[in-house]
Parts: C-alpha cells; sequence; structure tokens
C-alpha cells in the first residue's frame, strides 16, 4: 500500500490479498465474512463526510454493505437489481 488509510475493511479473496498488510495495518484491517458483515464491522469506524471507497468483484454482492455505512438520507429509495 502507498497510503495509509483510517480502515482497509475486506472480504473474499482480499481477506488473503491484504493478510501481508496485517502488521503495518494493525486493528485498521477488518477482514469479513461478506459484504453485509464487512458493512456493519466498518461503520463505527466511518464518520459523516468520509469518503469510502469499495471494490469488489460482482460475486461479493457489496452492494449489502451499504445500508450500513450509508447515511438514511443518502440512501436511494429503491434498488436497482
Amino acid at each position: 500500500l502507498e497510503y495509509e488509510p483510517s480502515v482497509v475493511g475486506v472480504t473474499g479473496a482480499f481477506i488473503d490479498a491484504f493478510a501481508r498488510h496485517r502488521e503495518r495495518l494493525g486493528d485498521r484491517l477488518i477482514p469479513a465474512a461478506d459484504a453485509a458483515s464487512l458493512g456493519r464491522a466498518v461503520a463505527p469506524y466511518l464518520d459523516e463526510n468520509d469518503l469510502v471507497l469499495l471494490k469488489a468483484s460482482r460475486g461479493v454482492r457489496l452492494e449489502e454493505a451499504l445500508p450500513h455505512i450509508m447515511s438514511e438520507s443518502d440512501r436511494p429509495c429503491s434498488s436497482t437489481s
């Protein structure tokens, strides 16, 4: 990693991929079994105006993390699945 993020949440194949960064990231590296769990685990570390980058393969269904990290006013009225 070339930057020092406040928190790095990982799921799926990214858990193993980020294992080499565990020592440096410490408690800032948050692994989770699935996208919804990731959203719940990362949410307490976020402030209202934080910028969050989410990247995953479609199979991870990362959109399931969104309700846990977005404020109610930012949530869309409906899903476009």
